[in-house]
């Protein structure tokens, strides 16, 4: 079983603004400096991302490789938490799907970003698959191998806050194999979320009582 792609001979890694969605289930992009930028550790040649794209450019890795990768990717995001002092985030299959499709659809496409012209946003990503969260962000790299691509995002402030998050309960994690200027990557796509609460009715009607007595007993009626 291979452990990840090999290091490529001119690393390059690039980042995408981090991104997240308010609670409301609306979305929006996260307060971000300079440095949660698409950014490389590789000369000026290999430092281009997005609608320039690499279509054409997609390659294959075969499935138990593949799931290595997302499982050491998975692992170094909790080990972060851990040593930062928060629980472990536990892996969600339906927000696995959500992010390995959405890294094949950039893969395909060339385009490497949080909004997509054929699937929308992330919560429009994440709805579509039937998922509802009260609290979602995603962050998305391109890189020579998962060890980059961790390293990376925990270097990038705004990813670096999506990992370290303590409201998110649930991960997904995606990759699918590419190539830019000849060289073999890995795009990678993190999906953090939060589920609303069950709601037990019985307990729900009488917790609604007992705000609307003490409401109504505040105006003396």
């Amino acid at each position: 079983m291979r452990q990840g792609l090999k290091r490529a001979f001119f690393p390059v890694l690039v980042l995408i603004t981090a991104c997240g969605s308010s609670h409301g289930d609306r979305d929006t992009t996260t307060n971000s400096t300079a440095q949660d930028h698409a950014h490389a550790l590789t000369s000026p040649s290999n430092s281009h991302v997005g609608t320039d794209g690499a279509r054409g450019g997609e390659t294959t890795l075969d499935t138990e490789s593949a799931r290595e990768i997302e499982r050491l990717l998975f692992v170094s995001l909790n080990r972060a938490r851990k040593n930062h002092g928060l629980p472990n985030v536990k892996r969600s299959s339906e927000l696995n799907d959500v992010a390995r499709k959405y890294c094949a659809e950039m893969a395909h496409t060339g385009k490497v970003a949080h909004e997509s012209e054929i699937s929308g946003t992330m919560g429009d990503r994440v709805r579509a698959a039937g998922i509802a969260f009260v609290h979602l962000t995603e962050n998305l790299a391109l890189a020579a191998n998962e060890v980059e691509a961790h390293e990376g995002l925990m270097n990038s402030p705004g990813h670096r806050a999506n990992i370290l998050d303590p409201d998110v309960l649930e991960v997904g994690v995606g990759i699918a194999a590419t190539r830019r200027d000849g060289q073999a990557m890995i795009l990678v796509t993190q999906l953090f979320a939060t589920r609303p609460g069950k709601i037990k009715p019985r307990k729900a009607a009488k917790q609604f009582i007992e705000m609307l007595n003490e409401a109504r007993a505040g105006k003396k009626r």
